[in-house]
């Protein structure tokens, strides 16, 4: 990490440092030492300062998924502006599977406050997961995923007509019905389904 914020610059120090920590932030322990050693704000300033680089935003996004599980990270995390970075990260690359899958799911944690899901509503965060399902309609991860993180959004009703506006109810319908079909959360996507008013 020290090396990350003293050579932010460097492309090939940051790409190693990003693939390491990655590494690293799948375990519970590491989220918490990562988090204490500033990681989520260097991982965020390497994700702006390295924007034309799909590997780091790719493994970038993973270690914010990872990390978010944990309550305390996620207050960091949003304080340092990570939605608005997850955001920008899935605009910029659409078409990479692994950075939507991983956005969603570090979006999903982070949308556990009201607050929190006004921002990602606000940051265009409901055009972009529906776009990358849209775009990646037979990748399971990111189904699931962005299932899980209308699921959340939902918990604001005020958002529901939007949603059915953006197309959304076309979308979890296939979802739910083609590359979910095997999915332990399929109770939930079937709540899902009701709040958009699926009959």
């Amino acid at each position: 990490l020290s090396a990350m914020k003293r050579y932010n610059y460097e492309c090939e120090i940051q790409i190693q440092g990003c693939a390491i920590l990655n590494k690293l932030s799948a375990t519970v322990q590491n989220q918490r030492t990562i988090a204490m050693a500033d990681g989520i704000g260097i991982v965020l300033s390497v994700m702006r300062w390295h924007g034309q680089l799909m590997t780091i935003q790719e493994n970038g996004c993973s270690i914010l998924n990872n990390l978010s599980v944990n309550v305390e990270n996620r207050r960091l995390m949003v304080s340092g502006g990570a939605i608005g970075t997850i955001l920008a990260s899935m605009q910029h690359y659409p078409k990479c599977g692994s950075i939507q899958a991983h956005a969603c799911g570090a979006l999903c944690n982070l949308s556990c406050t009201m607050d929190n899901q006004f921002e990602v509503l606000t940051e265009g965060g409901l055009e972009t997961v529906l776009g990358g399902m849209k775009e990646h309609s037979e990748d399971f991860a990111v189904q699931e995923r962005g299932c899980f993180l209308l699921f959340a959004l939902t918990d604001c009703r005020q958002t529901i007509p939007l949603m059915l506006q953006l197309g959304a109810l076309c979308v979890v319908e296939s979802a739910v019905n083609r590359t979910l079909a095997r999915s332990e959360a399929r109770q939930c996507f079937s709540e899902l389904l009701k709040r958009l008013g699926a009959t």
